[in-house]
Protein backbone atom coordinates (compact mmCIF):
# COMPACT_ATOMS: atom_id res chain seq x y z
CA UNK A 1 0.00 0.00 0.00
CA UNK A 2 1.40 3.80 -0.62
CA UNK A 3 1.52 5.86 1.69
CA UNK A 4 2.24 9.80 0.32
CA UNK A 5 5.18 11.28 2.78
CA UNK A 6 4.04 14.26 4.68
CA UNK A 7 4.79 17.68 3.79
CA UNK A 8 6.53 20.09 6.17
CA UNK A 9 5.53 23.13 7.08
CA UNK A 10 6.89 25.90 5.22
CA UNK A 11 9.14 28.59 7.71
CA UNK A 12 7.98 31.89 7.65
CA UNK A 13 10.37 34.77 7.62
CA UNK A 14 10.90 37.36 10.66
CA UNK A 15 9.91 40.27 10.14
CA UNK A 16 12.23 43.61 10.98
CA UNK A 17 11.53 46.98 12.84
CA UNK A 18 12.43 49.69 11.13
CA UNK A 19 13.46 52.49 12.46
CA UNK A 20 13.40 55.99 11.07
CA UNK A 21 16.63 57.33 9.80
CA UNK A 22 15.90 61.00 11.35
CA UNK A 23 15.41 61.11 14.68
CA UNK A 24 11.59 61.99 14.59
CA UNK A 25 9.47 59.74 16.96
CA UNK A 26 7.13 57.13 15.66
CA UNK A 27 3.56 57.37 17.14
CA UNK A 28 3.29 54.28 19.52
CA UNK A 29 6.83 55.99 20.72
CA UNK A 30 5.53 58.85 21.89
CA UNK A 31 2.13 57.73 23.09
CA UNK A 32 4.31 54.62 25.25
CA UNK A 33 6.01 58.07 26.75
CA UNK A 34 5.08 58.81 30.23
CA UNK A 35 6.16 62.41 31.14
CA UNK A 36 6.47 65.31 28.18
CA UNK A 37 8.25 68.39 28.69
CA UNK A 38 7.22 72.06 28.49
CA UNK A 39 7.54 73.17 25.41
CA UNK A 40 6.75 69.97 23.35
CA UNK A 41 3.97 69.33 21.18
CA UNK A 42 0.98 67.28 22.63
CA UNK A 43 0.96 64.15 20.99
CA UNK A 44 -2.91 63.32 21.73
CA UNK A 45 -5.49 65.35 22.90
CA UNK A 46 -6.27 64.86 26.40
CA UNK A 47 -6.63 66.16 30.27
CA UNK A 48 -2.48 66.85 31.18
CA UNK A 49 -1.79 67.15 35.02
CA UNK A 50 1.48 68.31 36.82
CA UNK A 51 2.95 68.45 40.49
CA UNK A 52 4.14 71.22 41.71
CA UNK A 53 6.71 71.19 44.16
CA UNK A 54 6.27 75.08 45.32
CA UNK A 55 1.96 74.72 45.64
CA UNK A 56 2.15 71.11 46.94
CA UNK A 57 -0.52 69.96 44.73
CA UNK A 58 -1.70 68.84 41.66
CA UNK A 59 -2.49 71.29 38.25
CA UNK A 60 -4.45 69.52 35.48
CA UNK A 61 -5.34 71.38 32.14
CA UNK A 62 -7.06 70.15 29.02
CA UNK A 63 -4.51 70.12 25.79
CA UNK A 64 -5.32 69.11 22.16
CA UNK A 65 -3.36 67.50 19.81
CA UNK A 66 -0.23 69.81 18.79
CA UNK A 67 -0.48 72.34 21.32
CA UNK A 68 2.57 73.29 22.94
CA UNK A 69 2.70 72.02 26.82
CA UNK A 70 2.97 75.43 29.11
CA UNK A 71 5.32 75.94 31.49
CA UNK A 72 3.76 76.63 35.16
CA UNK A 73 3.35 79.61 36.75
CA UNK A 74 5.45 79.13 39.87
CA UNK A 75 7.66 75.88 38.95
CA UNK A 76 8.67 77.11 35.75
CA UNK A 77 9.66 73.97 33.81
CA UNK A 78 8.17 70.59 34.54
CA UNK A 79 6.58 67.50 33.87
CA UNK A 80 3.61 66.32 32.37
CA UNK A 81 1.54 63.14 32.34
CA UNK A 82 -1.35 62.00 30.66
CA UNK A 83 -4.51 61.33 32.74
CA UNK A 84 -7.27 61.27 30.32
CA UNK A 85 -7.08 60.78 26.60
CA UNK A 86 -9.90 62.92 24.69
Amino acid sequence: MYMPEKKKPKKLAVKKKIKPKNNTKTAKETKSRKFFRTGEKCPTSGLYAHFCKEKGEKSKIPLSKTETFPPCRTCGSVKWTLVMAA
